[in-house]
């Protein structure tokens, strides 16, 4: 590859990075893994366009699914290197962009794990003289491998300050002067959905998020479900996203960055799951708008039956990872996709989303 073909590519993907940093505020720009790595994955692209060769994979078909966030970043970075003529906008499809999207997946991971690693003080608040507290303690060590854990027996929390401590695992709800907002509640025997809500308390922590705010099932609100019969699918989806601005849950322009993604690649599901959302976050309050058809409508040949209108604020981009994967979850189960059919009040969405969660 010339070397002056090769500069003008690394200082164009260095300058659209920084432009989707800003976007979704992100440190994409700071990471110079993230920028070799693209650097490698274009230039034969930009081959494939000079021979006219083709690619396809049926790997890129869940990408849009199970890294949604990614792929969405992925979109937007393309948007900048077109602005730069260095690859013409008519030349990207789902596929090439699925690609693209697997780095940006990496990037998130990467820093996901490193908060993990950062932990390196941890309090287990346990009844001491129970068995099981040796074995938490253990699994504890194991996801954490390099933090320095103290076990404290419930009786004597008050006679610890937390405030240099990192994180708090306790197996039954505490109130501290100090350091409240470090603790995370578990079962006693420390299961998997419990490191799950560890994992979140941990990358969430630099978001100011709150536990309630971690819950899922409170990104559903009562204004924004919606019932109907039947409809044309961008009717539909453009009438949430009218009301979702309304209501103050999203920004102006929100309804028509929504259908201009759709536009370009939908986000229709082959189990009938729709969730169509926004080329870049504007959210002023994190959403989840649902429309369910009584009579399934179709989009590009395939049946949609239920539409989840994602709306997140910016720098939530973590959180928007988290939805996708309630989405996958969902997608694979068919029982619950058909009880969520027959659900046809809010209460009974509560209800559905508490048990299913």
């Amino acid at each position: 590859v010339p070397h002056d073909q090769k500069m003008k590519l690394a200082k164009s993907i260095r300058e659209a990075l920084i432009k989707v940093a800003k976007d979704f505020d992100t440190n994409f720009s700071e990471d110079t893994v993230l920028k070799e790595n693209l650097l490698l994955h274009l230039h034969p692209l930009i081959m494939r366009v000079t021979y006219g060769l083709t690619l396809s994979d049926s790997l890129v078909k869940s990408v849009s699914v199970q890294y949604m966030n990614a792929f969405l970043v992925a979109m937007r970075f393309i948007d900048y290197l077109a602005d730069k003529e260095i690859l013409p906008a008519d030349y990207w499809n789902a596929i090439k962009i699925g690609y693209l999207a697997l780095h940006f997946a990496t990037h998130i991971e990467r820093e996901n794990q490193a908060k993990m690693q950062s932990i390196k003080k941890i309090v287990f608040i346990a009844d001491s003289m129970k068995s099981s507290t040796l074995l938490i303690k253990t699994k504890i060590q194991s996801y954490f491998p390099l933090a320095n854990i103290m076990v404290i027996p419930h009786m004597s929390v008050a006679k610890h300050d937390m405030e240099e401590i990192e994180l708090i695992i306790s197996t039954e709800p505490v109130c501290l002067e100090k350091g409240q907002n470090k603790v995370v509640v578990i079962h006693q025997n420390l299961d998997e959905k419990d490191f799950h809500k560890i994992k979140n308390e941990i990358i969430f922590s630099g978001e100011q998020y709150t536990n309630n705010v971690l819950g899922l099932q409170d990104l559903f609100y009562e204004d924004l479900f919606w019932v109907v019969k039947n409809g044309d699918y961008l009717d539909l989806i453009t009438k949430m996203c009218e009301r979702m601005v309304d209501k103050g849950y999203a920004k102006q322009g929100f309804k028509d960055s929504v259908l201009e993604r759709e536009k370009r690649f939908s986000t229709v599901y082959d189990t009938g799951i729709a969730s169509p959302h926004s080329l870049q976050p504007m959210g002023n309050i994190d959403s989840v708008g649902i429309v369910l058809l009584e009579k399934p409508t179709v989009f590009h040949d395939k049946e949609v039956k239920c539409i989840f209108v994602i709306n997140v604020k910016k720098g939530h981009l973590l959180l928007h990872q988290e939805i996708s994967d309630f989405l996958i979850k969902l997608m694979n189960d068919s029982n619950k996709i058909k009880q969520l059919e027959l659900i046809n009040t809010y209460q009974k969405l509560r209800v559905f989303l508490k048990e299913f969660l």
